[in-house]
């Protein structure tokens, strides 16, 4: 299944919001925030270079 890149960056960006309001409200603590905030980034950072690893793949 394929998620489309604007699918990806709302969700990144839906919750960093989330998260980030939450650490600010101090309902959860550093050390609960950065390890989730660390997994969001790298699931989208890790999608998207596959997809321009496969589309250089293509062009050749």
């Amino acid at each position: 299944m394929k998620i489309n890149e604007r699918t990806r960056m709302i969700v990144t960006l839906g919750l960093t919001i989330v998260f980030g309001f939450l650490a600010v409200t101090h309902s959860i603590t550093s050390e609960q925030y950065i390890p989730i905030y660390t997994m969001i980034i790298t699931f989208y950072f890790t999608s998207s270079s596959k997809e321009v690893i496969k589309n250089d793949d293509k062009t050749e």
